[in-house]
């Protein structure tokens, strides 16, 4: 039977609900867990040992049995050792979260110490180090408890095959744990067939465990993939709809600009207003100029280099201007093109509204990059 060697079992329930304090007793829950489903184990494999001792008396005393008792019995020592290995199996996947916790919680340690501005609160680096320590201690519990069974079951199989030839040597082997002990004996097995009762004795239940803890570590592993895939689509989605909200809201800047200039530009006097808007944010100029300066640069550096078209034709701007009646408009559409590039002037124009605007655009601008066409309207 399993001895009950968790320090805090006897006052645990009573501290928890004393104090409330659910976190001081994760440890010693999970240890009550433990032992008890190592209890279970253990009376499950005194019953599978009781019902095969049952089995052999029914073979030798077969007239005092059921003719079926054999079948009867086998099915129940099947059915205990199917329990037997899953609950084994959920031991296992229990360690092996407990060592993948540890290392986890040990990497966001090293991480919050290695910060750079030194913003590892100590409350959050005790409360890490303490869920490293918990860990730890359970695994320490349970080695030390496998280790102990290994060591009764080696004791056990060696004395009730003490007559095999060469069970010194044997034992040897079997000094530190079966992990050691049983692939020696499975070498030596094929060499001496009669060694195969004591390799049965000894390895054929190490053999069910640790192909149950490969299992176990397999689901583990695949369920901590799965876990880290759904982050990196949760890290994913989530970076998408930033991204998307931002290029949102520099749409609508764009936009909101586009038509501050529009209403700006189908006034008559919108240079004079211009002049009067940078006269009063004289004080500010050299910052907004300054940001200017950086978003074009900016642009440029991260676009690739296009060259366009940019001559104009002074004639067709001069002919395409000359049915323009009001002298500011049709001085304004001209410095445009002679100040700069015939794209930039298009752009513009292709934003009017009214039809003088939109007779001078497509005058000018509806065969691109200011390029002038024939002058047929």
């Amino acid at each position: 039977m399993t001895s009950w060697t968790c320090a805090c079992v006897p006052a645990c329930v009573r501290t928890c609900v004393s104090c409330g304090c659910v976190r001081a007793c994760v440890a010693c829950v999970c240890c009550v867990l433990r032992l008890q489903a190592e209890d279970d184990i253990s009376k499950l494999r005194d019953e599978i040992s009781r019902l095969r001792s049952e089995t052999r008396r029914c073979l030798q005393r077969s007239s005092q049995y059921i003719p079926s008792c054999e079948q009867d019995l086998s099915f129940q020592v099947q059915r205990l050792e199917s329990e037997v290995t899953r609950r084994q199996a959920l031991l296992a996947e229990e360690v092996q979260q407990l060592k993948n916790e540890a290392v986890n919680v040990r990497a966001e340690l090293e991480q919050c110490r290695s910060a750079r501005d030194g913003s590892c609160p100590e409350q959050r680096e005790q409360s890490l180090s303490l869920q490293i320590m918990r860990a730890e201690d359970e695994l320490y519990r349970r080695e030390r408890n496998q280790l102990r069974d290994e060591q009764f079951t080696i004791i056990n199989c060696l004395w009730q095959n003490r007559s095999v030839a060469g069970i010194d040597g044997i034992a040897k082997d079997f000094q530190v744990s079966l992990d050691t002990g049983c692939p020696r004996l499975a070498a030596k097995k094929k060499a001496d067939a009669s060694l195969a009762a004591l390799h049965t004795c000894l390895c054929e239940s190490w053999n069910k465990v640790r192909e149950v803890r490969r299992a176990a570590a397999q689901r583990v592993d695949h369920a901590q993939s799965m876990s880290r895939a759904a982050v990196r689509e949760q890290t994913a989605a989530r970076t998408a709809s930033q991204s998307k909200r931002q290029k949102e809201e520099q749409v609508a800047q764009e936009v909101s600009k586009n038509l501050a200039w529009k209403m700006l530009t189908e006034k008559s006097n919108w240079q004079d207003l211009l002049r009067a808007e940078r006269e009063r944010m004289r004080s500010n100029m050299t910052d907004l100029i300054r940001d200017a300066e950086r978003k074009v640069e900016s642009q440029a550096a991260g676009q690739q280099a296009v060259t366009f078209d940019t001559s104009v034709d002074k004639q067709k701007v001069n002919a395409c201007t000359a049915k323009i009646e009001h002298p500011m408009v049709r001085a304004n559409i001209q410095s445009a093109f002679s100040a700069g590039s015939g794209p930039n002037a298009c752009s513009l124009l292709s934003l009017a509204s009214n039809d003088i605007l939109k007779q001078a655009y497509m005058c000018l601008c509806t065969d691109g990059a200011a390029k002038p066409t024939d002058g047929k309207h």
